[in-house]
């Protein structure tokens, strides 16, 4: 008898936590254009998005902080491998719930593409990163938004798109407006991420909104 009566436990708890779980609908907007960031070239694109679920002990990238291997090979040439890589140890080691990829998105046929995450109450921040490509290591992203607390429950969604400024992953030289160029020498040591500021960085080069969906 004791058998049976652990299965249905069991299978209450697992129904429990995945009620608890929301989808979002998460939306990039291109804003790239030759007006605000001086040059849009014929390749003009972003890379493969990778967002995460995460808890607190996790961080794709934080302003402040050093790249990693993988969010290095992102940043500069648009790779995922190693990002993945580092995403699937954090993922066993209990930190992240859901890893999403995404296509490239080039801007001169495409001024939006949207993807979904899921987030649950204990891992409940969003957090994602693509490349401006080309350039030396210039990326947009989100790092840990937190749509889950204890006290408000799930956030509601965003009622105005939030910028994204360009940022700076501190692994190659050639911080100049306009330059969207992928050969460029590397930085011997590393600097830490930073938001490039200037002529050609004033504006967001995208837009996320965010939308609960289930």
């Amino acid at each position: 008898m004791k058998a049976p009566l652990l299965m249905t436990l069991t299978l209450c708890l697992l129904s429990l936590v995945s009620a608890h779980a929301k989808k979002y609908r998460i939306t990039l907007e291109n804003n790239w254009n030759v007006q605000d960031h001086l040059s849009t070239p014929q390749s003009a694109h972003f890379s493969p998005v990778v967002a995460v679920s995460h808890n607190r002990q996790y961080s794709l990238f934080q302003q402040g902080g050093l790249s990693t291997t993988g969010m290095e090979d992102l940043a500069e040439r648009g790779r995922t491998a190693n990002l993945l890589i580092e995403l699937g140890l954090a993922s066993t080691a209990g930190h992240i719930d859901d890893v999403v990829e995404t296509q490239n998105m080039f801007i001169r046929n495409q001024t939006s593409q949207t993807f979904e995450v899921e987030i649950t109450p204990e891992h409940p921040y969003l957090s994602f990163a693509s490349m401006i490509a080309p350039s030396p290591d210039w990326f947009v992203g989100l790092n840990a938004m937190k749509l889950f607390s204890e006290e408000t429950g799930y956030f509601a969604g965003t009622e105005k798109a939030i910028d994204l400024m360009a940022l700076d992953a501190g692994t190659e030289l050639g911080d100049v407006g306009g330059n969207f160029s992928v050969n460029n020498e590397a930085n011997l040591v590393h600097e830490t991420i930073f938001t490039l500021l200037g002529n050609g960085f004033h504006a967001p080069f995208a837009r996320v909104s965010i939308e609960l969906i289930q």
